[in-house]
């Protein structure tokens, strides 16, 4: 949400301000990994047993949360103001309203591109009957490019030859919008191999050159990926929940609809970004599997967003990052700079829907960090040293320190769960034991996938 960028997510609504486990200690020293103590006291349990908040980053708009206040009766508008303060909803004009998008279609990285279509399309210009496929395989020399024409997805590849062709592009007859019924057979298919099947996509599927390989892009209106993004993101039957709610739809559907303007904003502020060559990126940035999960409520949900974005003072659009679940606080730490905000909607349990990340907990065998961090040696003790400030134990871990019988390793929050595969960073443990760590401060920096952000003070919490 990715945005989620990881997706998708039942308990208690987590408390605001800082918990009363928390002892505030302002240390003055720098982030240092120091000596063992004396002490070679193993670890006290075979795990380290942990209960934590949330799933993802926690930066801007939670999709479990976001439902959860439109199943309190919340419009959407009202729902992306909350989660993306500093910024005001907006509408785009001019040739930013039609805008075409490039999304790398990374399951066929480094792969030859087959293109397929039940209506006849054209590829790097060549006329492809309905039913056949075009073969284009690149020639590893400068960016060039063979397209052959064939029998279908598995050939035999005998038909007509385009040569070295820069960026090859197969073009439908016809674009079909959303909601046509002519979709199935209009649109384009990027062939598959195994039994997942086709990749079904609105727009055109180019062929370009990265770094002396192949990269699949798909081209396509900013209103079509959009659409595309919305039901990968955020389940659609969720627009189906609660009493009847605007525009006629149930009150759930305002869910679907503040994913739609953060999926637009998202790919709207990183225009051209992606590794220079495309937009965008299909599973890694945000998920988009062209048609595929598409239904009536989504598409509704990009066309009567139509063009809205989220957009900072002076017009820039916000780039949007979600996740699946905020735990019940708000993440404030990126250069985006949106405020930390409680997070009611988090902890919504309604039939049909009811986040499993609100609260979680997990065992980390003591034999897996060891193996994660060979310096430590044996571990002794797990000891967190600074949070945000931000909810239930005083918010989430930006600084924590393994202590070893070898040498002890500091590191932040962030680092500890993407290592150890944790939903989040926001978590806290009772198989603790608590060693001094002479010279330690908290980290200036949380850096790293799950946090990003600069701490005013240092402070060690005991937990």
């Amino acid at each position: 949400m990715r945005g989620r960028l990881l997706k998708t997510g039942s308990g208690k609504r987590a408390r605001g301000g800082i918990a009363a486990l928390v002892t505030a200690a302002v240390l003055g020293a720098p982030l240092v990994s120091v000596a063992t103590p004396a002490s070679a006291t193993p670890f006290p349990s075979s795990v380290v047993t942990l209960t934590g908040h949330g799933f993802g980053h926690g930066h801007g708009m939670g999709q479990w949360g976001a439902l959860g206040y439109a199943l309190a009766q919340t419009p959407y508008q009202s729902i992306v103001a909350h989660y993306y303060g500093g910024t005001a909803l907006s509408t785009l004009s001019g040739p930013a309203e039609a805008t075409q998008i490039g999304v790398e279609i990374s399951e066929n990285n480094n792969n030859t591109i087959i293109v397929t279509s039940g209506s006849p399309f054209t590829a790097a210009g060549l006329p492809v009957p309905a039913g056949q496929a075009a073969l284009m395989t690149n020639n590893g020399s400068g960016g060039s490019w063979n397209v052959t024409v064939g029998g279908g997805c598995a050939g035999p590849w005998n038909g007509a030859v385009a040569a070295n062709v820069t960026n090859p592009t197969a073009v439908p007859s016809h674009n079909p919008d959303l909601g046509d019924p002519a979709t199935g057979s209009d649109a384009l298919q990027l062939c598959q191999g195994g039994s997942g099947g086709n990749l079904t996509m609105r727009g055109n599927i180019q062929g370009t050159d990265f770094q002396g390989q192949p990269r699949t892009v798909n081209i396509v209106p900013l209103e079509q990926y959009v659409a595309g993004v919305v039901p990968n993101e955020s389940p659609a039957y969720w627009g189906g929940l609660g009493g009847a709610g605007p525009q006629g739809q149930p009150w759930g559907f305002q869910e679907l609809e503040a994913q739609a303007v953060a999926a637009r904003s998202y790919v709207m502020a990183g225009l051209g970004s992606y590794f220079g060559y495309t937009d965008t990126c299909d599973l890694s940035c945000q998920t988009y599997q062209g048609t595929k999960n598409e239904s009536a409520l989504s598409d509704l949900a990009a066309t009567a967003t139509a063009g809205q974005v989220m957009e900072f003072p002076g017009g820039a659009v916000a780039a949007t990052q979600y996740s699946a679940s905020t735990g019940g606080y708000t993440n404030p730490g990126n250069s985006l700079g949106f405020p930390a905000v409680p997070d009611a909607g988090d902890s919504i349990c309604v039939p049909g829907a009811c986040n499993p990340n609100h609260t979680w907990t997990a065992s980390v065998p003591v034999s897996q960090i060891q193996a994660d961090w060979p310096q430590l040696g044996t571990l002794q003790a797990f000891n967190v040293t600074a949070r945000n400030g931000f909810g239930d134990f005083g918010g989430r871990v930006t600084s924590l320190t393994l202590v070893g019988s070898n040498q002890n390793v500091t590191m932040t929050g962030d680092q500890f769960a993407g290592t150890v595969g944790l939903k989040s960073n926001w978590f806290s443990t009772s198989t603790v034991l608590n060693k001094p760590v002479v010279g330690m401060a908290a980290t200036s920096d949380g850096g790293g996938y799950w946090l990003r952000r600069r701490l005013s003070r240092d402070i060690q919490i005991r937990i």
